[in-house]
């Protein structure tokens, strides 16, 4: 069975720590704008009701609503992860990891979608800005959460095959690199 990455368990664990703590970072911000989203629409609420203003009054999005809730999913289930990887609070599962990384992949690409599709159907005002924040946080949200799923298959396949857990293998390996003549030959015949 081919291993999805190959390279030593302790680079593949200092990366995953390190893009869950950006996850953790980004899915922090996520939610704050998320909230400021929310609050502003229901101050826009109150301001329509007092001056009968027609028009959507500060009416919740639902693409606040998938943001906010899966910000607020992803800060759990990280804060999970590296509980049970990096101290005694949880018991480490691979298995559970992988599964969590792989719904988080899934899930940022569809706060993504559903947020421009709600910008494209109205957008006003400050949480049109707060919306536009809210996509490109989301899509580098996805790519860390994709890079997270990619080492937990890598991890559990190792995990199925070994019965050992990653964490719990020492790495004694050195990579040694080793400077030499580069030759590159152009294959295109000139005439």
């Amino acid at each position: 069975m081919p291993y999805i990455m190959k390279g030593s368990f302790k680079t593949r664990a200092q990366v995953k720590l390190w893009g869950h703590i950006a996850a953790l970072m980004l899915a922090a911000t996520v939610t704050g704008i998320a909230v400021a989203r929310m609050l502003i629409t229901n101050s826009q609420r109150k301001a329509a009701a007092s001056t009968s203003v027609t028009g959507n009054g500060g009416k919740r999005s639902m693409s606040g609503q998938i943001a906010l809730s899966m910000a607020a999913k992803s800060l759990l289930f990280i804060t999970y992860q590296i509980l049970a990887e990096h101290t005694n609070v949880f018991k480490e599962r691979p298995k559970v990891n992988m599964i969590l990384n792989c719904i988080e992949a899934v899930a940022w690409p569809a706060v993504v979608a559903f947020t421009v599709q709600g910008i494209l159907k109205k957008c006003t005002g400050t949480t049109c800005v707060l919306s536009w924040i809210i996509v490109p946080l989301a899509v580098t949200m996805s790519m860390v959460s994709a890079l997270a799923a990619f080492i937990s298959i890598g991890d559990w396949q190792y995990f199925k095959k070994t019965g050992v857990k990653a964490s719990e293998v020492e790495d004694t390996r050195e990579v040694k690199l080793e400077s030499g003549r580069v030759e590159t030959r152009d294959r295109r015949s000139y005439k």
